[in-house]
């Protein structure tokens, strides 16, 4: 029986200019440029998440500015709130003309009973801050100035003006009426058309000389 000794095989790097070391060197590149492609995203994530979390910092500490003198909450826009309470919304039913300088509307109302009736309910429901009257107002843009005097069913005669500013009359005169000289505009009620009490005088704020002067009537959601 015979053997036979075998030498293990050595490695060792290819010649310098064989196409081994060629395929060799190709392979050390590319993982090379691999590393690099790779670090460099994680640099850029990095970074990334850096600048976020400065913004939002900064974001929660910054004043939101609207005006020279006005930040944060005094931008948020203003919510008036009418004589009973609730949001007012300037929302109504007008017949109206233009007026130019000064000049008055008189209006008589017969009766208001604000009452509201729902299919198969026998008893109306009856909305005391319902409204019916004469306005003047600066214009027909939402939430432009006015004035206006007006019957309640619940709360008598009014004069309203600017959303909350409310005068309060009488409950039994029903003959209303509105002067305006200038920016001012005085209102009046009384029980025959002839003779008038004053309720009360109000600047209507940036007035045209244009305005429009008629007739309304509202109701508050029941």
């Amino acid at each position: 029986m015979t053997s036979t000794l075998t030498s293990p095989r050595k490695h060792s790097a290819p010649e310098p200019g064989s196409p081994a070391a060629a395929g060799f060197w190709s392979l050390l590149h590319a993982e090379w440029t691999k590393f690099r492609t790779v670090r460099g995203w994680l640099i850029g994530m990095l970074l990334a998440a850096i600048v976020t979390f400065a913004l939002g910092v900064l974001t929660a500490n910054a004043t939101i500015g609207c005006g020279p003198t006005k930040t944060g909450r005094a931008c948020l826009p203003h919510i008036p709130i009418g004589p009973g309470g609730e949001a007012v919304n300037d929302t109504f039913y007008w017949v109206h003309q233009p007026l130019t300088g000064d000049g008055t509307i008189t209006a008589r109302v017969a009766s208001i009973t604000g009452e509201l009736h729902s299919h198969g309910d026998s008893t109306p429901l009856t909305i005391p801050w319902a409204k019916a009257g004469i306005m003047v107002k600066t214009s027909t843009k939402q939430g432009s100035s006015y004035a206006a005097m007006l019957v309640t069913p619940g709360h008598g005669v009014r004069m309203q003006y600017d959303f909350t500013g409310d005068k309060a009359g009488s409950t039994t005169d029903r003959y209303l009426k509105l002067e305006r000289k200038g920016n001012s505009v005085t209102g009046y009620e009384g029980s025959d058309g002839t003779r008038w009490t004053p309720l009360g005088t109000v600047q209507l704020s940036g007035a045209p000389t244009t305005v429009q002067i008629g007739l309304f009537v509202t109701s508050p959601p029941y």
